[in-house]
């Protein structure tokens, strides 16, 4: 089978990670993957979806565009069409003016030109069919998935103290400020340093001084995947406290390097992460709580059900009712 497969092949993001990962498997079932990748040129980055070029696409079989930011350009569709949906957060207002202006040319694309649509959660799916014109019956829910020979349990930590972690960006939707205040009151029990792996904004560091916290919250950033690994591994918890993802790889990857998380019971969160390790949204006292208590689940086996290889299968599996 020959698929035209639109996404990057470097990369640390999501939807980047999301787009090799793939590749690499669907080559192994023997799909032949015509790469296109999208353009980088311009600056912010977003503007560089808007040049999609129709003549790299095939004039037929399957099309999979990975990424549903990169249909929002203007371009003819040919054969059939496969587009995965990570989320649909600027479309939904959670974005500065121009990214969300632009998300609107990419959901109606998808709407108008898309064949199947792979969402990574049920959490995306539902937010598709609430928002969109996109019924149920052109969704297929196909979850991301991990590297497990990579991100495992290593021994022996990075750092010389006792750390709680949080891995991603600090948008709003990651509930940064109540990350803050979670991990202050944490301070006030335990002798601990939360470690942040990202970057930081100035509100941010801000808040951090304002609570004393300069010497407790330690930052690292454009580290290697190896290192990364080790920071899961040595971790007493991930501190999730998203308000809104759509996967929240950070999840899977902390689960497969055998630490566990603590999370709001929101979806996608609840979807991936067993009762034991969510609390009721916006229950600070409570999430604290749960950060401190000791746990005895098989992170690793949660993790087990995340394989990239089940994600390429089921990817297969709609190429093939494409191609009938």
């Amino acid at each position: 089978m020959e698929i035209t497969y639109v996404g990057s092949s470097t990369g640390y993001a999501g939807v980047e990670i999301y787009s090799q990962e793939l590749k690499r498997e669907l080559e192994k079932k023997d799909i032949e993957v015509n790469q296109v990748e999208p353009a980088t040129k311009l600056k912010p980055h977003f503007l560089n979806h808007l040049l999609m070029n129709s003549r790299e696409l095939g004039s037929e079989g399957v099309v999979h565009v990975t990424n549903q930011d990169l249909m929002s350009g203007f371009f003819m569709k040919k054969g059939k069409m496969v587009v995965t949906v990570h989320d649909i957060f600027p479309y939904l207002g959670y974005s500065g003016p121009i990214y969300s202006q632009i998300s609107r040319f990419y959901v109606r694309n998808i709407e108008r030109k898309a064949d199947k649509i792979i969402a990574i959660s049920e959490f995306t799916r539902d937010q598709l069919i609430e928002n969109t014109d996109i019924t149920d019956e052109r969704i297929e829910v196909i979850y991301q998935g991990v590297d497990l020979e990579t991100f495992c349990p290593k021994e022996g930590s990075p750092f010389e103290f006792d750390y709680f972690l949080h891995v991603g960006s600090e948008i709003d939707r990651k509930n940064i400020e109540g990350l803050i205040e979670i991990f202050s009151d944490i301070k006030e029990e335990k002798d601990v340093k939360l470690v942040r792996v990202g970057n930081q904004k100035e509100e941010t560091k801000n808040l951090i001084e304002s609570k004393d916290l300069e010497d407790d919250v330690i930052y690292v950033d454009n580290i290697t995947t190896e290192k990364l690994v080790k920071i899961y591994s040595g971790a007493e918890k991930l501190l999730f406290p998203s308000e809104a993802e759509g996967f929240g790889r950070p999840m899977i990857e902390s689960l497969a390097c055998g630490t566990p998380v603590v999370a709001f019971d929101r979806s996608p969160m609840n979807e991936v992460l067993p009762e034991e390790m969510l609390v009721d949204w916006n229950d600070q006292e409570r999430f604290v709580e749960k950060a401190l208590e000791s746990s005895d689940t098989d992170c690793r086996s949660i993790a087990d059900n995340y394989s990239w290889e089940r994600t390429a299968e089921e990817t297969v599996e709609v190429y093939r009712q494409l191609g009938k």
